[in-house]
């Protein structure tokens, strides 16, 4: 039978909600709970946060001593058999690893991608990560770049790469057209530097010159590097004539409408942690431009099939454009490929991968007795 698991996070995510309900909804699982003991995360927009109306074990933000004494609590009367943290810093994370460690149950780690640092950082942190890890039985590491820095870290064999694991469910839904209009282009995200910005503008300013009105892209994203394209835009009038935004959303589903109305995403990113816009996209038929410093793409874009991997550099970009400006049918055709590669990476999907590591997990002797 699958133990009961609960994982503790700090951030109010609806990704990890999707996933613990798939989990719970799997043939002879008791419960997959979650338990947050923090707030939301300020740099997301409104449409993030979850609608935690008659959900259980959700905990908003309080006095650190307040979270600690919830989170044991909760866990007491919740009794798991599997303590998942979903972090490794905080007073909540330090509650649960401890409740796990005097009650004898399983200690995981739900493990994000990290993003690159100076070398200096990154030592340290895996100083601080080696210290926070001791006791840990198993590791959920979301992308292969968490799973290289997550996987030493606990027993051989106990590390598990898995993906994000999101409902796509509405992605799915969307019915592509036929259509033989100029290719429409999305960059959905943050405008932020790690994301490539300069290289991509520049890249469509030049497309626009060689080839007007056979493209227009939406821009589904905010941040501070608007200022670098508002500058692009006024240096390029005709470009910004089939530049267009859609950036304001109220609810969770609101983000969904770009990718509706769009062929291919454009995500060349110098690094992106997982990237959580790259199975969104191949779910709702688009193709996908994306660099392999994307952990979705490396893991869903097979290159020529559903989608380009290519490089970081003005050129790499700009070709990848022209491409698809000239190739307007094999594009849309690589779309609708792009949706069986998604269905890897939906929460129910994982849903059922977490369910086996459980099971796996409980047979393990590896952890430890109860503390006395």
């Amino acid at each position: 039978m699958t133990p009961v698991a609960a994982l503790v996070t700090t951030v109010l995510s609806p990704f990890q909600v999707e996933v613990a309900d798939a989990v719970s909804s799997q043939p002879g699982c008791p419960g997959f709970h979650v338990l947050f003991a923090g707030g939301y995360a300020s740099e997301r927009g409104h449409h993030w946060r979850l609608d935690i109306e008659g959900r259980h074990y959700i905990h908003m933000p309080g006095p650190q001593d307040r979270s600690r004494d919830w989170v044991r609590a909760t866990l007491a009367r919740l009794k798991p058999d599997v303590v998942i943290c979903g972090g490794y810093r905080g007073e909540a994370v330090r509650a649960a690893r401890s409740f796990a460690r005097q009650a004898g149950c399983r200690l995981g780690f739900w493990g994000e991608p990290l993003f690159p640092r100076p070398w200096p950082v990154s030592w340290a942190r895996r100083r601080v990560l080696a210290h926070a890890f001791r006791g840990t039985d198993l590791a959920l590491c979301i992308g292969d770049r968490a799973y290289r820095e997550y996987s030493p870290l606990v027993p051989v064999g106990n590390s598990f790469l898995l993906p994000y694991g999101q409902d796509l469910t509405r992605h799915f839904a969307i019915e592509r057209q036929v259509s033989s209009d100029p290719i429409r282009f999305l960059f959905s995200g943050r405008l932020v530097r790690q994301h490539n910005l300069r290289h991509l503008f520049s890249a469509l300013s030049a497309a626009f010159g060689e080839r007007p009105g056979a493209f227009s892209v939406t821009i589904a994203a905010k941040g501070p590097e608007q200022r670098r394209l508002d500058r692009v835009l006024r240096a390029n009038p005709g470009l910004a004539s089939v530049v267009g935004y859609d950036r304001e959303y109220t609810n969770w589903d609101d983000r969904i409408r770009p990718f509706a109305n769009s062929d291919v995403l454009l995500y060349p990113s110098r690094h992106a942690g997982w990237g959580l816009v790259v199975p969104e996209a191949m779910a709702a038929g688009m193709m996908v431009i994306a660099s392999a410093g994307v952990g979705a793409a490396r893991m869903l874009v097979t290159p020529g099939i559903d989608g380009l991997l290519i490089g970081t550099r003005r050129p790499d970009v700009l070709a990848a454009l022209r491409w698809c400006i000239d190739n307007p049918s094999v594009v849309r055709g690589m779309g609708t490929t792009a949706r069986e590669a998604a269905r890897r990476v939906t929460a129910s999907a994982v849903g059922k991968t977490i369910v086996s590591i459980l099971e796996r997990s409980s047979d393990d002797p590896r952890c430890g007795e109860p503390e006395r």
